[in-house]
C-alpha cells in the first residue's frame, strides 16, 4: 500500500451489510473519496472513528492499494494509517535527522537551521 495525502472533493458515506467472510450480516459504513488530483477516481473505504469527520475540503493521509480485476478494471481502496503507522513515521524522521546532524550535515543555531530548511538545504525530513 502506497501512504498518500490527498485532497477531498467529494465524499460520500452509505451503510451497508457485509455479504460474505466473518463478519457477513453485520453492518459497517461504507467510505467513497474523489481526490481533487484523480476526480475521476473513486477510493473506497470503512468508515470508523478517524474518518468519520472528513470533509469536502479536507487534506487526508491514506493508505491506497490497487486491485487490477480479471476484466481490467481497476479499483482502489484505502484504509487510515494506523497511529502506530504515524509514531512509526516520526521515528523514522527524528532518526534520519539525528543521522544527519551526526554527519556534520546540520550545524549552526536554530535560526540557521531553519533557514536551511527554507532553503531546502540539507535534505531535511520535517
Amino acid at each position: 500500500m502506497a501512504k498518500k495525502t490527498i485532497k477531498i472533493s467529494f465524499i460520500m458515506r452509505k451503510d451497508k451489510v457485509w455479504q460474505k467472510g466473518k463478519n457477513k450480516g453485520g453492518k459497517y459504513v461504507s467510505v467513497g473519496l474523489k481526490s481533487e488530483k484523480a476526480p475521476d477516481i473513486w477510493i473506497n473505504g470503512i468508515g470508523d472513528a478517524l474518518n468519520v469527520k472528513w470533509k469536502k475540503g479536507d487534506e487526508v493521509t491514506i493508505e491506497i492499494e490497487s486491485k487490477k480485476m480479471d476484466d481490467g478494471r481497476v479499483f482502489y481502496n484505502f484504509k487510515n494509517p494506523t497511529a502506530k503507522d504515524s509514531l512509526a513515521d516520526v521515528i523514522e524522521r527524528l532518526e534520519r535527522l539525528e543521522n544527519m546532524v551526526k554527519a556534520g550535515k546540520i550545524i549552526g543555531n536554530g535560526e540557521e537551521i531553519h533557514r536551511a530548511v527554507e532553503d531546502g538545504e540539507g535534505n531535511l525530513p520535517l
